[in-house]
């Protein structure tokens, strides 16, 4: 029989070679295992969120439906009407308070004498003089007298001054000419002479009484129609002669939760000019010196204006 080599050795070849396929096998099944097991949860993942937003989107469209129901129903049905009866029984409560207020800044802005005026002036008359009249129109006074001394009615106009009574003052003093006043005169021999006591002095003070000033603002708001309503009642501030004052924060105005923008200005029933205007925009206030009872108006848009560059300033006229 003839021989084909060790049988032996061959079979060992052979063992390994089927052992490294089948490790390289379990290998390929172990990662393909893998593969499908990521597969899997990603599958799972996917599959567990799509189930919950289509759950969510159901909930989401039986709460939109609801409301859609509960909107649709008779209690909500006048909602848009009742809206505008609201508003208009608001703008109504506005104007009426905004009335009331006007009308409390016209009481305060009346000037009233002070009763102790009359008194002041009697004590402060010198000897020699004495007041003819006085009258009072507004916030102006003037007072009429005569007296025998010049420089007395400098004294009284100057005692007037030092006590705050008047400010803007005003002085007239002139010669009597007594004969046409009628006086009587002394004939001693071919010559005349005048009497030493008809010489007298006519002398006239008028003046702006120093009375507390008003400063009043009021707030409107300017709907698409161009209608005025508003806002708020009138605000009336006193302050004495002179001071300074300022209303600040104008640039918008809060009310019933809407903010309204600043549009532009009156100031005694007056507009501000553009670049007064961008000067008081730029300082947010409103700001003079209280010589006259000043009434400002302000103006609202509910939408917000265009950014400008302005000027530093803002004095009220």
């Amino acid at each position: 029989m003839a021989s084909f080599g060790s049988t032996k050795g061959y079979g060992k070849k052979d063992i390994n070679f089927f052992a490294q396929f089948t490790e390289s096998a379990r290998k390929q099944a172990r990662m393909l295992l893998y593969v499908i097991l990521i597969g899997l949860i990603f599958f799972g993942v996917f599959f567990a969120w799509l189930i919950f937003d289509i759950i969510r989107n159901g909930v989401i469209k039986a709460e939109i439906k609801k409301l859609n129901d509960e909107l649709a129903s008779p209690e909500y049905a006048n909602l848009e009407i009742e809206y505008k009866n609201l508003q208009q029984t608001l703008n109504e409560r506005n104007q009426y308070f905004y009335a009331l207020t006007e009308m409390r800044r016209e009481v305060d802005e009346i000037s009233v004498a002070d009763t102790d005026l009359a008194t002041y002036l009697g004590d402060s008359i010198p000897n020699d003089s004495y007041i003819d009249s006085y009258s009072i129109s507004g916030n102006e006074m003037q007072i009429i007298g005569y007296t025998f001394d010049y420089y007395s009615a400098l004294e009284l106009v100057n005692m007037m001054q030092n006590n705050d009574v008047f400010v803007n003052l005003n002085a007239e003093i002139v010669h009597v000419d007594t004969p046409a006043e009628g006086a009587v005169t002394v004939t001693d021999g071919s010559i005349d002479t005048m009497n030493t006591i008809d010489v007298y002095y006519k002398f006239t003070i008028t003046g702006n009484l120093t009375l507390d000033t008003y400063i009043s603002v009021s707030r409107f708001v300017l709907d698409d129609t161009g209608a005025i309503a508003p806002l708020s009642g009138v605000e009336t501030v006193k302050y004495e002669y002179g001071d300074a004052f300022s209303v600040d924060g104008i640039n918008s105005y809060e009310s019933n939760g809407v903010t309204y923008y600043l549009s532009y200005i009156l100031i005694n029933g007056v507009r501000v000019d553009d670049d007064q205007y961008a000067a008081i925009s730029a300082n947010n206030a409103v700001s003079g010196i209280a010589v006259e009872n000043t009434e400002i108006e302000l103006y609202y848009t509910a939408a917000a204006p265009v950014a400008e560059e302005g000027a530093e300033g803002g004095e009220a006229a």
